[in-house]
């Protein structure tokens, strides 16, 4: 058994190596906007087009301005607000959906928190500085997040504290 371990987490640990630094895209620069993505369950479906009634009930022009969206379409008059939302950080993934009444010109935009995935590779991580008050030292650690299982999350962790004392490891912690 030991001798296939070691092999084994050699292997794993190498993968999560190479999947770490896969280009990804970056995140949009703060308060830039940019296109959403589309939601998975509805990307593969075609768009038709849906007869409107004669009038759709939109934000006033201002809105835009208020938005801070781009220049081009402040300016254009034919561009409109339907709707606009504002999603909290938090550790579910959200899907917005817009829906459109063709009777009556409403929309109204729905929030769904989605569930935690079951098993999720993560490259997140954090790095600080604590104080403990009993002991008076000092501690610098970091923190690389793994693997995410439901609220559960697997990560290697290191800390180098004033009084000499080291630490490296495996962490696991429910976030709430």
């Amino acid at each position: 058994m030991k001798k296939i371990f070691v092999p084994l987490l050699i292997v794993l640990a190498a993968g999560y190596v190479l999947w770490y630094f896969q280009p990804t895209p970056a995140p949009a620069p703060t308060g830039e906007h940019v296109p959403a993505k589309v939601a998975p369950p509805v990307a593969p479906l075609p768009k038709v087009s849906t007869p409107a009634p004669k009038g759709i009930k939109t934000y006033v022009q201002p809105a835009k301005k208020t938005l801070k969206l781009p220049a081009a379409a402040i300016e254009d008059d034919d561009i409109h607000v339907i709707e606009s939302t504002r999603v909290e950080l938090d550790t579910h993934p959200h899907t917005v959906t817009t829906l459109f009444d063709t009777r009556t010109g409403e929309t109204t935009t729905l929030d769904r928190r989605e569930p935690l995935p079951w098993l999720a590779l993560k490259k997140t991580g954090a790095i600080g500085l604590s104080y403990d008050v009993i002991t008076g030292a000092r501690t610098l650690y970091g923190r690389q997040d793994i693997v995410q299982i439901k609220g559960l999350y697997l990560s290697g962790v290191a800390a180098l504290r004033s009084d000499q004392d080291k630490m490296a490891g495996i962490a696991i912690e429910y976030r709430w």
